[in-house]
């Protein structure tokens, strides 16, 4: 989905800016729980308080532009009065995110509930610096939909606990209207096939080899085409070539063991393959500095004017009326077309990375902070916000009002929009979804459809293509095997420091060798390259502390 794609960009920020909360110390007031005189609780009763006027403050990143204030949506109103709690809610939008959340420790006054776009990957130093709680008590006491969860999903509990095995803070959810299922695949390679069959390309597209041939035939018989390959090898995203020959450009697991991806043979065999690939121009030519649309699509410019042939998008612009109605052309006779990645030998499986397997569906982090003088009311509330319930109330509305129930177990959507709420036009400004508790990837589909389906009708396209060309994009790109990324490894205070030297140092030097070897600016050898991280950037140094956060991950 479109949120998805901003809110995993600034997953990675909330992640480098964890590690320099260290020296921001604080002490909350904080409040006191009676723990021996409580018994867990097994479900919710609501509303959720007791209390009248019971207030809550909520810090999230929200990039919804059309709403300026949570609290005026119907649907927040309505949630207010399900749960008996008002939320003050603080937004702040995707590009001041990143400075508003490292100063967050350093507030007169911190909200009680802060929820981030990542899991915080040293969550002991925070709770020390006295700025975040430690939730484990809380979890056990007044969470039953967390605990429910985590007690079916080791993997993410493995990777959200502390060092010493226990989880001490909240998460956000992957879902859909149904269950905690991780979002299929929505970004991946697409090709502009009207072109490749103007350029006389009628072969495959399964192999390097294939590709290789494609984007050749393509540059030799197309005018205007200067980046056949519109790339980026620096983004996880979009190194799809290198899945092919069992690399990626980060630590990863290899025979059960973690390596560097940038030091492997494999990786040497990829860049050569790129710098042939370069010389003859079939890749863009600023590849190590071209821009993308959210960092992952591949800019109208290029797909408009018909300057490439091979490049990034996302599910929702693919086939030719969706490229139409997002205004990447006006051209009917466009086709984009999704593949999928490369392989080194036809009948290899290919591979994609940022995809999880369907039971792993961690998205971001939820704590309550030191100052916070309800943390057991904020403890229920984050629960119950991981209930269908509240995800009915945040993505749909009321009841018969802003949605109704269609119980057919084959229906194509089993929530749906009202007359009055089925397009993103009437919902503006109507119906707010902060991500929080469970992230409902799939509510927006229906929205799409709709669009899709008066945008044909409003312009006359003729055409075949439409909402069903989205699914298939999806079904596309998810019929591919997983990368095993290395997620959320916490490393002590010791390696952290350590890391932090090194592994710029290290990052940088792989960066600006691949630029300078693929463009054929540098005449040093991969193994030259390789042995000069190994001697003089402590290679093996990084690996190690990996290895070693990665097998306690496993201990636990």
């Amino acid at each position: 989905m479109k949120k998805l794609v901003k809110l995993v960009c600034m997953s990675l920020c909330a992640i480098l800016l964890v590690s320099s909360f260290a020296s921001c110390k604080k002490k909350g007031g904080g409040d006191d729980i009676d723990w021996d005189s409580l018994t867990p609780m097994t479900e919710h009763t609501l509303p959720l308080t007791d209390e009248p006027n019971a207030e809550l403050t909520v810090w999230l990143g929200f990039f919804d532009n059309n709403i300026a204030n949570l609290n005026s949506c119907e649907n927040i109103k309505y949630l207010e009065e399900v749960t008996g709690v008002k939320i003050n809610w603080i937004t702040v939008s995707d590009t001041e995110y990143a400075q508003k959340f490292q100063l967050l420790p350093v507030s007169n006054k911190l909200p009680d509930i802060i929820y981030t776009q990542a899991a915080m990957g040293n969550l002991d130093e925070t709770i020390k610096d006295g700025w975040i709680r430690d939730m484990s008590k809380h979890i056990e006491y007044f969470m039953p939909n967390y605990k429910d969860y985590l007690s079916k999903h080791d993997r993410v509990k493995k990777e959200i606990s502390s060092i010493d095995g226990k989880v001490k803070g909240g998460i956000t959810i992957f879902g859909d209207d149904k269950q905690f299922i991780t979002e299929p695949q929505t970004i991946g390679l697409s090709v502009r096939s009207d072109l490749i069959e103007s350029a006389g390309y009628t072969g495959e597209l399964e192999t390097i080899q294939d590709y290789y041939n494609m984007l050749k035939q393509s540059k030799a018989n197309l005018t205007g085409l200067t980046s056949p390959l519109y790339t980026n090898f620096n983004s996880l995203w979009i190194s799809s070539m290198m899945q092919a020959y069992g690399v990626i450009p980060t630590y990863h697991i290899k025979n059960n063991k973690v390596v560097y991806g940038p030091a492997e043979p494999e990786y040497g065999n990829w860049i050569t393959e790129m710098r042939k690939w370069y010389g003859e121009d079939l890749i863009e030519k600023n590849f190590d500095s071209v821009g993308f649309v959210n960092g992952l699509q591949a800019p109208t410019d290029i797909v408009a004017n018909n300057k490439s042939v091979l490049f990034t998008s996302i599910y929702s612009r693919v086939g030719t009326v969706l490229p139409i109605i997002y205004g990447l052309t006006k051209d009917q006779n466009t086709v984009i077309t999704p593949v999928k990645s490369p392989v080194m030998n036809r009948g290899d499986r290919p591979k994609i990375m940022y995809a999880e397997e369907p039971t792993y569906s961690l998205l971001g982090g939820g704590y309550i902070s030191a100052d916070c003088k309800k943390s057991a009311l904020a403890a229920k509330w984050m629960d119950f916000m991981l209930s269908e319930q509240a995800m009915r109330i945040l993505y749909y509305g009321k009841e018969g009002v802003h949605y109704t129930v269609n119980n057919d177990p084959n229906a194509e959507f089993k929530y749906v929009h009202t007359e009055a709420y089925n397009t993103e036009a009437k919902r503006r400004g109507k119906i707010g979804s902060p991500t929080v508790g469970w992230y409902n990837w799939a509510a927006g589909y229906q929205l799409e459809k709709v669009k899709i389906e008066q945008t044909i009708a409003d312009t006359g396209i003729t055409t075949t293509d439409g909402y069903h060309t989205m699914t298939d994009a999806v079904n596309i790109w998810s019929d591919q095997d997983l990368v095993k990324l290395i997620k959320d490894l916490k490393f002590t205070t010791a390696e952290q420091t350590k890391l932090s030297t090194l592994q710029t140092d290290l990052d940088t030097y792989y960066a600006e060798y691949q630029v300078k070897f693929i463009k054929g600016q540098t005449s040093e050898t991969f193994e030259s390259y390789v042995s000069k991280m190994k001697t003089n950037l402590k290679l093996q140094e990084c690996i190690d502390i990996y290895q070693a956060a990665y097998d306690r991950q496993n201990a636990n």
